[in-house]
């Protein structure tokens, strides 16, 4: 009998087997419904104040419940990820966000609260789902490629959209009742939930962090092909927590904000903030701005579904880039691209100029999406990722939330078209500048050993020989 390979790097040095990659079609996926829902959402909204009478203000109430939503879904998705695992937590929330997206397309237009209802439980739900799988693909892929199999797997994962946003712009446009249909794609994802159930794995980081070891070693021997012995992992992990009784709230919080590790959560909170502000601010209100300031509804629908092109394009190019310059330096250029694209936009004067614009604009605005999903989880230590993870994201989405109602509208009357870009254009650079001067370096470097300044050095080791 083999005997077998001892490791404290997980999958470091080793290449994607068939479980992994099975993984990454899930998270994939998982990407792709969260973002698509937003794409539909936005195609549907100028024919709903058109039939419906949904003015700006009520959209922005929908728009709030739905960011609401992302907030509490976050927050619940990173718990529900640290105490329940994280496979078990992202098929409850992929089952959640199909759902709501059913019922999102039953809505009765006399029953506005149901539309509300819906908009909410879609929020959590995609939330809740991208939350854990951000922390999930962390814990799953080698060090050498993480941000460029992030960067893939949001790249591989949005590429039909574009293709979806054209077949729904005309779908939607096709008689008074077509947009149903367009919002009821977003239940398709219940289809893949029962073989993940039977296939999808559960991240061996997570059963050491539960004193599982025999468990994380039969995981590591499926992904691998050979026995791992996970022994040193678990003592590793249990010297990183061992100042704590309790992974409690409260010691979540005294991890995450150790002088040690405090400077990099203020950054990664205010760097989300800002791209998540910056990327989110306008999503609900394009197609209806640009409408209202004269610009037909079908060539509209049209631009913005070429230009959607830009999203997996974005995700897919930031793959040659993201393991590079420590990553913080890709991503101040990728957010400083998508702020000068942002004022082009305000001041593009015929619908073809704002597509054109646009597009360039969603080829950077996704490329620094991509290197955030990597940034932020990599920057925490295992016993608090996936709750650390969803604090940043459940609070962005509450920021986002408030945002989002607050300044377009009050913006967009004002300011006009220009102004209100401007201003979304500010986000960005906060966001630039934040990773530029302040972040840490994450790329290239073991997640386990760079957020654990307890561990024994003789035994967070390079395992070389089997490099």
């Amino acid at each position: 009998m083999a005997e077998k390979v001892k490791t404290t790097l997980y999958f470091d040095g080793y290449k994607l087997g068939k479980t992994q990659k099975f993984f990454v079609v899930i998270a994939a996926l998982t990407y792709a419904f969260d973002l698509m829902d937003m794409s539909l959402f936005q195609i549907v909204t100028p024919i709903l104040q058109e039939n419906y009478g949904i003015t700006n203000e009520k959209l922005a109430m929908l728009n709030f419940l739905f960011f609401f939503g992302s907030f509490l879904g976050s927050i619940a998705g990173g718990l529900m990820a640290d105490k329940w695992g994280r496979k078990k937590a992202v098929l409850i929330n992929i089952t959640i966000f199909s759902l709501a997206s059913l019922a999102n397309a039953l809505w009765q237009p006399h029953h506005l609260f149901l539309m509300e209802a819906s908009r909410f439980c879609t929020g959590f739900g995609t939330m809740a789902a991208c939350t854990v799988a951000i922390a999930y693909i962390s814990e799953m892929l080698p060090l050498e490629k993480r941000g460029k199999y992030q960067s893939m797997i949001l790249g591989i994962g949005t590429f039909s959209i574009p293709f979806v946003a054209i077949l729904a712009s005309t779908i939607a446009v096709e008689t008074a009742e077509s947009w149903r249909i367009v919002l009821g794609i977003g239940a398709l994802m219940l289809i893949l939930v029962p073989f993940a159930v039977v296939f999808l794995v559960e991240s061996p980081r997570w059963y050491i962090s539960k004193g599982r070891v025999a468990e994380a070693e039969k995981v590591m021997e499926k992904c691998l092909g050979f026995e791992c012995d996970m022994s040193d992992a678990y003592k590793n992990y249990q010297m990183s927590v061992a100042a704590y009784k309790k992974i409690s709230f409260s010691s979540q919080m005294k991890i995450m904000f150790d002088k040690r590790q405090a400077k990099q959560t203020i950054v990664c909170f205010i760097f989300a903030y800002a791209l998540g502000c910056g990327n989110n601010m306008m999503s609900a209100y394009n197609n209806a701005f640009l409408v209202q300031i004269g610009f037909p509804l079908a060539t509209v629908l049209s631009a913005g579904a070429l230009a959607a092109f830009g999203q997996p394009l974005g995700e897919l190019i930031s793959a040659l880039f993201s393991d590079k310059g420590g990553r913080t330096i890709p991503i101040f250029i990728y957010s400083m691209g998508a702020a000068v694209m942002f004022v082009g936009i305000g001041l593009a004067n015929n619908v073809w100029v704002y597509c054109a614009m646009q597009f360039i604009k969603t080829l950077f605005s996704a490329g620094a999406m991509a290197l955030l999903m990597t940034y932020i989880p990599e920057s925490f230590p295992t016993s608090v990722r996936g709750s650390a993870t969803g604090y940043i994201y459940g609070t962005q989405k509450l920021l986002i939330a408030f945002v989002a109602a607050a300044i377009p509208v009050a913006a967009f009357s004002t300011f006009g078209w220009l102004g209100v870009n401007i201003i979304n254009a500010l986000f960005w650079v906060i966001a630039a500048v934040v990773i530029g001067c302040f972040g840490r370096r994450t790329a290239l470097q073991n997640i386990d050993a760079m957020n654990c300044h307890t561990c024994d050095p003789e035994v967070v080791e390079t395992n070389e020989a089997t490099m």
